[in-house]
């Protein structure tokens, strides 16, 4: 961005000087609008800047969010929440060196997280570490929450994320709600991550929660359906019995 912004600048003091000396123009104006055509160029020719640098020097990076963007893509045709997680765990290991992904879904009118397999891990809505990410909506690097003296961490959370090797922690909100949080492991020898991975994981990690939301409404439905039929069945069986 600084590399761009100074070729601008450059630009824009050789064109002025180019109306002012050798066109020997007096008034400024000629330079404002040349500065104000130039400026709309600015932020596509920084974009695209941006993507070839990318290209060129962080290859793992645009590999990254080309399985993520595939994976969002396909979300509306997952049929429940653990294809989803599954798919969402593949996609971290082939593009980002993941291990494990653990997600820690909030129950309804519920303190606890609980993990989709009925583990309850020891984290709930009332944890510090979850009232900072529900506070800022980023996400939280063990290690620094560790090192922090704001004490973010209870003892058997930490015991916990160790016993897991867990390594960030996403949280997962959708209008405004929270839903829970995303665990990740990453391999041992794996670089930290960068800020640009780290943004583009609280983004999805954001668009998760809201399809995780929706199947979890379409699973109740289902739910609520099949157990009606059942009543319905039930109901026919019970008046066989009776008399006319």
């Amino acid at each position: 961005t600084a590399a761009v912004l100074a070729v601008f600048m450059a630009g824009l003091f050789v064109l002025s000087e180019l109306f002012l000396k050798t066109l020997q123009v007096d008034s400024r104006t000629p330079t404002l609008a040349v500065a104000m055509v130039s400026a709309l160029g600015f932020l596509p020719v920084l974009r695209r800047t941006q993507s070839l640098v990318e290209r060129r020097f962080y290859p793992e990076r645009l590999r990254l969010r080309a399985l993520l963007a595939d994976l969002l893509s396909a979300t509306s045709a997952m049929p429940d929440r653990r294809t989803l997680w599954e798919q969402l765990e593949q996609r971290l290991q082939e593009g980002l060196g993941a291990e494990h992904l653990f997600p820690l879904l909030a129950e309804e009118e519920q303190e606890i997280l609980r993990h989709p397999d009925g583990a309850t891990p020891p984290f709930s809505r009332a944890s510090a570490v979850v009232q900072e990410m529900m506070r800022t909506g980023s996400a939280v690097m063990v290690d620094e929450a560790r090192a922090s003296e704001r004490d973010l961490l209870s003892d058997d959370e930490e015991a916990w994320l160790m016993e897991h090797r867990v390594s960030l922690l996403l949280p997962m909100s959708t209008r405004g709600r929270f839903v829970g949080l995303l665990a990740l492991s990453l391999r041992a020898g794996h670089e930290d991550l960068r800020g640009e991975e780290l943004g583009l994981l609280v983004s999805v990690a954001a668009q998760i929660g809201l399809q995780s939301e929706n199947l979890r409404l379409l699973e109740e439905n289902i739910q609520k359906r099949h157990f009606e039929e059942q009543l319905a069945t039930a109901r026919r069986v019970q008046e066989r019995f009776l008399p006319r």
